[in-house]
């Protein structure tokens, strides 16, 4: 996770990969994100007119464009893929590892073993998992590889505690917690008294419009 261990450009460097530009036999400029990188069996191909890196930038802007604009994955979503992603290649290149179709189920195990080793844990290993598993789906549908190598590598799930629960005097001096006659008490004591009530999860009562409110009856719709 150290800055100086990563050899890849960072998330600017991948959208500004999008707008480099290059002349046609014209002389006029031309967008490079049409190159067909996806055609190409290796990560990391370097030709005569674009460095490693960039390729690899390339590949990185591709698979962002299709988490933003097909998967519409959240901001965080996105950060958390692209960063694990980042990593694994970074870790694929330090072991020599350049193309694609080198990397099997063999190198993802290990990969998740050093994880291990590294101290992170089983929540973090299984998030990266989806990430990779994001990224060689990705890159099957784009016809860089003919099969996706996460998909016979298991993880363990992390165990799942029981959720702890508030004994009824501590729900009774939750309730209790908005004692004024104000506006923003009266709310609030309403809020908590109907998350108690209902169950409902924190964004359904943020969403909640008094049109899904039948008072005479008592319900939500």
């Amino acid at each position: 996770d150290k800055k100086g261990s990563r050899p890849l450009n960072g998330r600017c460097g991948r959208v500004a990969a999008c707008c480099i530009l290059r002349r046609s036999k014209r002389g006029e400029a031309k967008r490079t994100d049409e190159y067909p990188f996806y055609k190409k069996a290796d990560i990391v191909v370097e030709t005569k007119n674009e460095s490693v890196e960039k390729t690899v930038v390339r590949v990185l802007s591709a698979l962002e464009d299709y988490l933003k604009n097909e998967k519409k994955s959240s901001n965080n979503t996105l950060e958390s893929y692209m960063r694990d992603v980042e990593q694994f290649l970074s870790y694929c290149f330090a072991n020599g590892i350049k193309k694609i179709d080198k990397i099997d189920s063999v190198v993802i195990q290990r990969y998740y073993d050093y994880l291990t080793v590294m101290g992170k844990s089983q929540s973090t290993v299984l998030r990266v998992s989806a990430s990779l598993r994001c990224l060689f789906g990705f890159l099957v549908k784009k016809n860089v590889c003919t099969n996706n190598p996460v998909v016979s590598v298991k993880v363990k799930n992390t165990e799942k505690k029981l959720p702890e629960i508030l004994t009824d005097k501590e729900v009774l001096k939750l309730l209790a917690q908005p004692s004024g006659t104000d506006y923003k008490s009266i709310r609030d004591k309403a809020m908590l008294e109907l998350l108690y009530a209902t169950g409902i999860k924190v964004s359904e009562l943020i969403d909640l419009t008094v049109g899904e409110i039948n008072l005479q009856i008592g319900i939500l719709n």
